[in-house]
């Protein structure tokens, strides 16, 4: 056994509590064995841990193994902050999920923000992701809406600056892009800044209903006066409307298809009018 394998192996039994027996030099190989005597090898909870104290009354960070079942077992970190008894920082289950901040580990990787109460109603937990030493990078995080709602944030870095908030997920669902809230929550994706596509396809539902029999067609009379009194077509926004609440694109799209074909049934009675009045002209 070399040196610093020895001292290391004694190391280890004097930490070791008065209830913990130690191994060395297993048939299988050379390792320091930790266990709790007094628990039973089925028992299906427990611990056994190896405590770093950094003063002589006990105060310190301690490794835990903690039983799950009488056949799986996890791995437990506590430090300590202040003159009080270590804390659960972080840990593992016996299938690799890891927890920091909280023991409820259902997924790969849980985070929690331990200074935030259950109930508050604001504050967030992040996961930073560095590209310097210093405090710059990326990061995600999720934040509280109230006590029982909370959403996502993606920040991201440009310049020597925080990193800034760029997009975020609200616990409704609604994506908001370079904005962090909404005047009118019933928009499901709400951007700040202009949009670029190569197309746009918008569920519509036409404006067939023009060629109806029983439509009622206005006359260009009505029309004349609409627009004298209003100053924009009937069914459309006037433009301080379009300026203040912006258009729907839908919507919109229907209502001028919709001029549009009343415009072409106005042209089919004109042309057939004309038509008319040739043919009385030749008569003539």
């Amino acid at each position: 056994m070399t040196k610093p394998f020895r001292l290391s192996a004694v190391l280890l039994m004097l930490v070791t509590q008065a209830y913990s027996q130690t191994s060395i030099n297993s048939s299988s190989g050379n390792y320091v064995y930790v266990y709790n005597a007094g628990l039973a090898t089925n028992a299906p909870s427990g611990s056994v841990e190896l405590r770093l104290n950094t003063t002589s009354d006990g105060w310190g960070a301690k490794l835990s193994t903690y039983k799950e079942t009488s056949n799986t077992a996890g791995l437990a970190f506590f430090t300590q902050f202040g003159w009080t008894t270590p804390v659960e920082r972080m840990r593992i289950t016996s299938t690799g999920n890891v927890g920091i901040g909280t023991s409820f580990t259902s997924s790969t990787l849980s985070i929690r923000n331990t200074q935030l109460a259950d109930d508050a109603a604001s504050g967030m937990v992040d996961l930073s992701f560095r590209t310097t030493s210093g405090e710059w990078g990326t990061k995600i995080a999720a934040f509280k809406e109230s006590s029982n709602t909370a959403g996502m944030s993606f920040y991201t870095q440009y310049g020597w600056t925080a990193p800034f908030e760029r997009m975020r997920i609200t616990s409704t669902g609604n994506l908001l892009i370079g904005k962090t809230s909404q005047l009118n929550s019933s928009y499901k994706v709400d951007v700040a800044g202009s949009i670029r596509s190569n197309e746009i396809v918008v569920n519509v539902t036409g404006a067939d209903f023009v060629f109806d029999p029983s439509y009622n067609l206005p006359s260009l009379d009505e029309v004349e006066k609409f627009i004298q009194t209003n100053r924009h077509l009937p069914d459309i926004e006037s433009a301080e409307e379009m300026q203040t609440n912006g258009i729907a694109v839908g919507k919109t799209e229907v209502k001028l298809l919709q001029k549009i074909e009343e415009l072409t049934l106005h042209l089919i009675r004109q042309e057939k009018e004309i038509k008319e009045l040739k043919a009385k002209l030749k008569e003539n």
